[in-house]
């Protein structure tokens, strides 16, 4: 990293709200920027509850035309699941994502489909694999609850779609020592990388005396989120940004340029 990187986000607090074991990477990039990364987990991943069900499912992944992955722990928690996936195969395997496609290559699975550019559903469905489905099988290997977009776009182009469920989210506990933290934190950005963390934000932290909580600016992964986050009425007011994806490299690209934009602001006022 060169040196203006090293000192591109001095003096800033930033919070971390990717699970626990997805933050270690971008933390160490924002520490290695000058910044100072509150972690603090809005969401956690556990294994699903529907393990029977879904065994079932990826046993038959041979029958499939595609293999549909929506993130990174679709890939972690299903490959535990299915041994087949690591041998040869006659489907295709999509995935959403960057990071969802470099969980799969580190397993061995090549990944046929992926956006280029933005990482999420509307993107995946544009691609021309996913244009022409008629009577193609489709498993979508996912996250208990979450969008039905793929689902129901790819029923409507005549194909035959079934969803496993290998894992579930859940909203964690706020402890006593951790509240303390933020409490006695300035934070001012915080990083959302889905809607379902800004709920579990709002959910953990809007009863509680934080004064940057509708203040700080947001660092979001995707307009969805905004959309959502305005449609909520939740933080609407707060000053956002908006980085090209959610991955670590994008949130981080995302971060310099709100930080040249907030330096030039402050600049302009001086």
């Amino acid at each position: 990293m060169s040196n203006v990187k090293k000192q591109a986000l001095q003096g800033l607090s930033i919070l971390v709200t990717r699970p626990v074991h997805q933050a270690d990477q971008f933390c160490l990039m924002l520490k290695n920027a000058g910044a100072k990364p509150v972690r603090f987990p809005t969401l956690m991943i556990e294994e699903t509850t529907q393990q029977d069900h879904t065994l079932r499912l990826l046993k038959q992944v041979d029958q499939q035309d595609i293999i549909l992955f929506t993130s990174s722990n679709a890939a972690e928690f299903a490959s535990s699941y299915m041994d087949s996936l690591l041998s040869s195969h006659t489907y295709l395997v999509a995935a959403i994502g960057k990071k969802t496609t470099q969980t799969l290559q580190k397993k061995n699975i090549h990944v046929d489909i992926q956006p280029e550019k933005y990482y999420n559903s509307e993107s995946l469905l544009a691609l021309a694999d996913m244009q022409q489905v008629k009577n193609k099988r489709i498993l979508i290997i996912k996250g208990e609850g979450g969008r039905t977009l793929l689902r129901d776009t790819l029923k409507a182009r005549g194909a035959i779609v079934q969803h496993a469920n290998v894992y579930v989210r859940r909203c964690p506990t706020l402890s006593d020592c951790l509240l303390n933290t933020l409490k006695s934190e300035k934070i001012d950005i915080i990083t959302l990388t889905s809607a379902e963390s800004s709920d579990n934000l709002l959910s953990l932290l809007s009863d509680q005396p934080i004064k940057w909580l509708t203040s700080a600016t947001l660092l979001l992964g995707s307009q969805r989120i905004y959309d959502v986050i305005t449609s909520r009425q939740t933080l609407s007011d707060n000053p956002h940004w908006i980085a090209e994806n959610p991955s670590d490299d994008a949130m981080f690209a995302a971060l310099l340029a709100l930080s040249k934009h907030r330096k030039r602001n402050t600049t302009n006022l001086e």
